[in-house]
Protein backbone atom coordinates (compact mmCIF):
# COMPACT_ATOMS: atom_id res chain seq x y z
CA UNK A 1 0.00 0.00 0.00
CA UNK A 2 1.06 3.31 -0.98
CA UNK A 3 -0.36 6.48 0.68
CA UNK A 4 0.40 9.30 -1.63
CA UNK A 5 0.01 13.07 -0.20
CA UNK A 6 -0.78 15.42 -2.97
CA UNK A 7 -0.53 19.43 -2.43
CA UNK A 8 -3.41 20.54 -3.86
CA UNK A 9 -2.30 24.05 -3.88
CA UNK A 10 1.06 25.55 -4.90
CA UNK A 11 3.08 25.12 -7.99
CA UNK A 12 0.53 26.24 -10.67
CA UNK A 13 -1.68 23.12 -10.04
CA UNK A 14 1.28 20.98 -11.40
CA UNK A 15 1.15 18.69 -8.49
CA UNK A 16 -2.40 17.92 -9.47
CA UNK A 17 -1.61 17.27 -12.97
CA UNK A 18 1.40 14.88 -12.10
CA UNK A 19 -1.41 12.68 -9.76
CA UNK A 20 -4.07 12.74 -12.77
CA UNK A 21 -1.07 10.93 -15.00
CA UNK A 22 -0.19 8.90 -12.36
CA UNK A 23 -3.36 7.88 -11.15
CA UNK A 24 -4.37 6.17 -14.19
CA UNK A 25 -0.70 4.10 -14.34
CA UNK A 26 -1.58 2.76 -10.40
CA UNK A 27 -5.23 1.60 -11.70
CA UNK A 28 -3.94 0.25 -14.78
CA UNK A 29 -1.06 -1.57 -12.90
CA UNK A 30 -3.39 -3.04 -10.10
CA UNK A 31 -1.42 -0.74 -7.11
CA UNK A 32 -3.11 -0.51 -4.06
CA UNK A 33 -2.78 2.58 -3.08
CA UNK A 34 -4.66 5.84 -0.91
CA UNK A 35 -4.47 9.44 -2.28
CA UNK A 36 -4.58 12.52 0.42
CA UNK A 37 -4.66 16.15 -0.80
CA UNK A 38 -2.71 18.83 1.09
CA UNK A 39 -5.32 21.32 1.30
CA UNK A 40 -3.68 24.27 3.02
CA UNK A 41 0.14 24.90 4.61
CA UNK A 42 0.71 23.00 6.60
CA UNK A 43 -1.95 20.28 6.07
CA UNK A 44 1.03 17.80 5.16
CA UNK A 45 2.60 18.07 8.32
CA UNK A 46 -0.96 17.19 9.93
CA UNK A 47 -1.56 13.56 7.45
CA UNK A 48 1.89 12.76 8.29
CA UNK A 49 1.10 12.88 11.98
CA UNK A 50 -2.04 10.89 11.41
CA UNK A 51 -0.70 8.57 9.56
CA UNK A 52 2.26 7.54 12.29
CA UNK A 53 -0.76 6.80 14.24
CA UNK A 54 -1.54 3.78 12.12
CA UNK A 55 -0.24 0.00 13.16
CA UNK A 56 2.09 -0.68 9.93
CA UNK A 57 4.89 1.05 8.42
CA UNK A 58 4.03 3.18 6.06
CA UNK A 59 5.23 4.12 2.08
CA UNK A 60 4.38 7.91 2.26
CA UNK A 61 5.06 9.65 -1.43
CA UNK A 62 4.72 12.86 -1.67
CA UNK A 63 3.69 14.58 -5.11
CA UNK A 64 4.96 18.13 -5.05
CA UNK A 65 7.49 20.04 -4.44
CA UNK A 66 11.01 20.10 -1.67
CA UNK A 67 8.51 22.69 0.43
CA UNK A 68 5.52 19.97 1.02
CA UNK A 69 8.34 17.25 1.79
CA UNK A 70 9.68 19.20 4.46
CA UNK A 71 6.30 19.74 5.97
CA UNK A 72 5.46 16.18 6.15
CA UNK A 73 9.09 15.59 7.40
CA UNK A 74 8.42 18.10 10.58
CA UNK A 75 5.02 16.13 10.85
CA UNK A 76 6.45 12.73 11.18
CA UNK A 77 6.44 11.22 15.50
CA UNK A 78 7.66 8.25 14.53
CA UNK A 79 10.81 7.89 11.95
CA UNK A 80 10.72 3.65 12.50
CA UNK A 81 6.86 4.07 11.16
CA UNK A 82 7.66 5.75 7.48
CA UNK A 83 9.08 5.50 4.50
CA UNK A 84 9.40 8.75 2.15
CA UNK A 85 9.48 9.75 -1.07
CA UNK A 86 8.81 11.76 -3.71
CA UNK A 87 7.08 12.73 -7.36
CA UNK A 88 8.87 15.79 -7.97
CA UNK A 89 6.20 18.36 -9.14
CA UNK A 90 7.71 21.91 -7.49
CA UNK A 91 9.84 24.05 -9.06
CA UNK A 92 13.51 24.24 -6.90
CA UNK A 93 13.04 19.99 -7.16
CA UNK A 94 16.50 19.36 -5.09
CA UNK A 95 15.40 16.26 -3.60
CA UNK A 96 14.94 14.62 -6.53
CA UNK A 97 18.00 15.85 -8.01
CA UNK A 98 20.04 14.48 -5.35
CA UNK A 99 18.83 11.19 -6.24
CA UNK A 100 18.19 11.33 -9.77
CA UNK A 101 14.39 10.96 -9.77
CA UNK A 102 13.07 12.00 -13.35
CA UNK A 103 11.29 15.62 -13.03
CA UNK A 104 9.41 15.63 -15.64
CA UNK A 105 6.90 11.96 -16.12
CA UNK A 106 5.17 10.73 -13.05
CA UNK A 107 5.18 7.75 -13.95
CA UNK A 108 9.24 7.11 -14.74
CA UNK A 109 9.53 8.45 -10.78
CA UNK A 110 7.23 6.13 -9.41
CA UNK A 111 9.29 3.51 -11.77
CA UNK A 112 12.29 3.79 -10.57
CA UNK A 113 10.77 3.88 -6.93
CA UNK A 114 9.33 0.57 -7.68
CA UNK A 115 12.63 -0.53 -9.04
CA UNK A 116 14.46 0.43 -6.01
CA UNK A 117 12.11 -1.10 -3.68
CA UNK A 118 11.93 -4.84 -5.68
CA UNK A 119 15.94 -4.92 -4.56
CA UNK A 120 14.85 -5.15 -1.29
CA UNK A 121 17.60 -2.37 0.39
CA UNK A 122 16.17 -0.27 2.72
CA UNK A 123 18.03 3.06 1.97
CA UNK A 124 18.32 6.06 4.84
CA UNK A 125 19.20 9.80 4.84
CA UNK A 126 20.51 12.16 7.60
CA UNK A 127 18.09 15.21 8.76
CA UNK A 128 19.38 18.40 10.08
CA UNK A 129 17.97 19.78 12.64
CA UNK A 130 17.66 23.74 13.45
CA UNK A 131 16.99 25.40 16.76
CA UNK A 132 16.26 28.86 17.04
CA UNK A 133 14.01 31.90 18.90
CA UNK A 134 11.94 33.70 16.70
CA UNK A 135 11.21 37.44 16.66
CA UNK A 136 8.04 37.13 18.41
CA UNK A 137 9.85 34.22 21.53
CA UNK A 138 9.05 31.34 19.81
CA UNK A 139 11.00 28.81 20.39
CA UNK A 140 11.52 26.65 17.15
CA UNK A 141 12.96 23.05 15.75
CA UNK A 142 12.97 22.00 12.86
CA UNK A 143 13.98 19.66 10.49
CA UNK A 144 15.27 19.78 6.83
CA UNK A 145 16.74 17.34 4.61
CA UNK A 146 18.21 19.41 1.82
CA UNK A 147 19.47 22.40 3.58
CA UNK A 148 19.29 25.26 5.87
CA UNK A 149 21.09 28.66 5.72
CA UNK A 150 21.63 31.67 6.93
CA UNK A 151 21.76 35.70 4.66
CA UNK A 152 22.22 35.75 1.27
CA UNK A 153 20.27 32.23 0.35
CA UNK A 154 17.37 32.93 2.74
CA UNK A 155 16.76 36.27 1.43
CA UNK A 156 16.27 34.65 -1.77
CA UNK A 157 14.09 32.00 -0.38
CA UNK A 158 11.69 34.99 1.29
CA UNK A 159 11.73 37.38 -1.63
CA UNK A 160 11.18 34.17 -4.05
CA UNK A 161 7.68 33.04 -1.99
CA UNK A 162 5.63 36.13 -2.96
CA UNK A 163 7.80 36.73 -6.48
CA UNK A 164 5.05 37.76 -9.11
CA UNK A 165 8.32 36.22 -11.45
CA UNK A 166 8.11 32.76 -9.83
CA UNK A 167 4.20 32.28 -10.11
CA UNK A 168 4.73 33.62 -13.84
CA UNK A 169 7.78 30.84 -14.50
CA UNK A 170 6.19 28.02 -12.77
CA UNK A 171 3.05 28.22 -15.39
CA UNK A 172 5.49 28.32 -17.71
CA UNK A 173 7.01 25.39 -16.49
CA UNK A 174 10.06 27.17 -16.10
CA UNK A 175 10.42 27.54 -11.89
CA UNK A 176 14.03 26.68 -11.43
CA UNK A 177 14.99 29.79 -13.16
CA UNK A 178 13.02 31.88 -10.48
CA UNK A 179 15.67 31.19 -8.00
CA UNK A 180 18.74 32.75 -10.63
CA UNK A 181 16.48 35.89 -11.91
CA UNK A 182 16.01 36.93 -8.18
CA UNK A 183 19.60 36.25 -7.10
CA UNK A 184 20.60 38.41 -9.21
CA UNK A 185 17.88 41.04 -8.52
CA UNK A 186 18.99 40.73 -5.04
CA UNK A 187 22.95 40.69 -4.99
CA UNK A 188 23.50 44.26 -4.61
CA UNK A 189 20.66 44.97 -2.36
CA UNK A 190 22.31 42.28 0.08
CA UNK A 191 24.29 43.19 2.99
CA UNK A 192 27.20 41.98 4.35
CA UNK A 193 27.57 40.98 7.92
CA UNK A 194 29.53 39.34 10.80
CA UNK A 195 28.71 36.23 12.33
CA UNK A 196 30.93 33.61 14.63
CA UNK A 197 30.30 30.30 14.15
CA UNK A 198 30.93 27.49 16.90
CA UNK A 199 32.02 24.25 16.14
CA UNK A 200 30.92 21.87 19.27
CA UNK A 201 32.59 18.66 17.58
CA UNK A 202 35.98 20.23 17.02
CA UNK A 203 38.99 17.92 17.54
CA UNK A 204 40.98 20.93 19.22
CA UNK A 205 39.81 24.50 20.59
CA UNK A 206 41.98 26.43 18.03
CA UNK A 207 39.45 24.63 15.77
CA UNK A 208 36.13 25.18 17.89
CA UNK A 209 35.87 28.79 16.51
CA UNK A 210 35.54 29.85 13.51
CA UNK A 211 34.97 34.22 12.45
CA UNK A 212 33.69 35.27 9.48
CA UNK A 213 33.31 38.97 8.49
CA UNK A 214 31.39 40.64 5.51
CA UNK A 215 29.67 37.37 5.32
CA UNK A 216 26.91 36.98 2.91
CA UNK A 217 25.81 33.57 3.96
CA UNK A 218 26.36 30.64 5.66
CA UNK A 219 24.19 27.02 4.02
CA UNK A 220 24.47 23.93 6.02
CA UNK A 221 24.49 21.44 3.34
CA UNK A 222 23.06 17.78 3.75
CA UNK A 223 22.75 17.81 -0.09
CA UNK A 224 24.97 19.14 -2.93
CA UNK A 225 22.08 21.56 -3.95
CA UNK A 226 19.87 23.64 -3.03
CA UNK A 227 17.42 26.52 -5.59
CA UNK A 228 17.19 24.39 -8.22
CA UNK A 229 20.29 22.84 -8.49
CA UNK A 230 22.78 25.36 -7.39
CA UNK A 231 25.46 23.50 -5.96
CA UNK A 232 26.69 24.76 -2.80
CA UNK A 233 28.70 21.91 -1.66
CA UNK A 234 29.33 19.76 -4.40
CA UNK A 235 31.19 17.23 -1.64
CA UNK A 236 28.02 17.05 0.08
CA UNK A 237 26.90 13.59 1.19
CA UNK A 238 23.34 12.59 2.37
CA UNK A 239 23.75 9.91 4.71
CA UNK A 240 27.44 10.30 6.35
CA UNK A 241 26.96 12.00 9.20
CA UNK A 242 27.83 15.58 8.79
CA UNK A 243 26.85 18.71 7.52
CA UNK A 244 29.31 19.94 4.78
CA UNK A 245 29.09 24.17 5.40
CA UNK A 246 29.37 26.68 2.82
CA UNK A 247 30.23 30.11 3.50
CA UNK A 248 31.29 33.42 1.58
CA UNK A 249 32.63 35.97 3.79
CA UNK A 250 35.30 38.97 3.19
CA UNK A 251 33.76 40.14 0.05
CA UNK A 252 33.94 43.33 -1.30
CA UNK A 253 30.69 44.65 -2.21
CA UNK A 254 32.17 45.01 -5.99
CA UNK A 255 32.64 41.46 -6.19
CA UNK A 256 29.40 40.09 -5.00
CA UNK A 257 28.20 39.34 -8.58
CA UNK A 258 31.40 37.81 -9.58
CA UNK A 259 31.06 35.50 -6.58
CA UNK A 260 27.75 34.64 -7.63
CA UNK A 261 28.76 33.79 -10.86
CA UNK A 262 31.64 31.08 -9.25
CA UNK A 263 28.87 29.54 -7.36
CA UNK A 264 26.30 29.24 -9.64
CA UNK A 265 29.25 27.48 -12.50
CA UNK A 266 30.49 25.50 -9.94
CA UNK A 267 33.73 27.08 -9.82
CA UNK A 268 33.55 28.38 -6.16
CA UNK A 269 35.48 25.40 -4.53
CA UNK A 270 38.50 26.38 -4.80
CA UNK A 271 37.75 30.01 -4.02
CA UNK A 272 39.31 31.34 -1.05
CA UNK A 273 36.43 33.72 -0.08
CA UNK A 274 34.23 30.01 0.30
CA UNK A 275 34.92 27.91 3.78
CA UNK A 276 33.63 24.48 3.68
CA UNK A 277 33.98 22.30 6.61
CA UNK A 278 32.61 19.39 7.69
CA UNK A 279 30.53 19.10 11.18
CA UNK A 280 28.08 17.41 12.71
CA UNK A 281 26.93 20.11 15.28
CA UNK A 282 27.68 23.63 15.36
CA UNK A 283 26.01 27.00 15.92
CA UNK A 284 26.21 29.95 14.62
CA UNK A 285 25.23 33.82 16.09
CA UNK A 286 25.80 36.67 13.49
CA UNK A 287 26.23 40.71 14.52
CA UNK A 288 22.81 41.67 13.54
CA UNK A 289 19.21 39.83 12.50
CA UNK A 290 19.31 38.32 9.64
CA UNK A 291 16.66 36.13 7.39
CA UNK A 292 17.02 32.39 7.52
CA UNK A 293 15.71 28.80 5.58
CA UNK A 294 15.04 25.65 6.80
CA UNK A 295 14.36 23.68 3.32
CA UNK A 296 13.52 27.30 1.73
CA UNK A 297 11.04 28.08 5.15
CA UNK A 298 12.02 31.68 6.08
CA UNK A 299 12.42 33.09 8.84
CA UNK A 300 13.36 37.06 9.80
CA UNK A 301 15.37 38.76 11.83
CA UNK A 302 17.01 35.48 13.45
CA UNK A 303 20.53 35.99 15.17
CA UNK A 304 21.57 32.37 16.29
CA UNK A 305 20.85 29.09 15.03
CA UNK A 306 22.03 25.65 16.54
CA UNK A 307 22.46 23.13 14.13
CA UNK A 308 22.53 19.41 14.55
CA UNK A 309 22.87 16.48 11.98
CA UNK A 310 20.91 13.53 12.60
CA UNK A 311 22.30 10.29 11.24
CA UNK A 312 20.65 8.19 9.53
CA UNK A 313 17.12 9.32 10.35
CA UNK A 314 14.62 8.90 7.43
CA UNK A 315 13.58 5.98 5.38
CA UNK A 316 13.71 6.87 1.72
CA UNK A 317 11.99 5.60 -1.19
CA UNK A 318 14.93 6.63 -3.92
Amino acid sequence: MYYFIVNKTGGSGKAVKRWNKLQKFLNKSNIEYKVIFSEYVMHAKKIASELCSLNEKVKVIVVGGDGTLNEVINGITDFSKISLGIIPAGSGNDFSRQFKIPRHNSKRAFKKILRNQASGKEKFIDLGQARFTTESGEEKNLLFSISSGMGFDALICEKNDSSKLKKALNKMHMGKFSYLAISLQTIFLMKPFGATVHFEDAGTPENSTLRLDHMIFLAAMNFRAEGGGIKMSPMAVPDDGYFTICAVSNVKKLLLLQKFLLLATSLHVKNKSFTFRNTAKFSIKSDVPVTIHTDGEFFTNISEIHYTCHHNKLSVLV
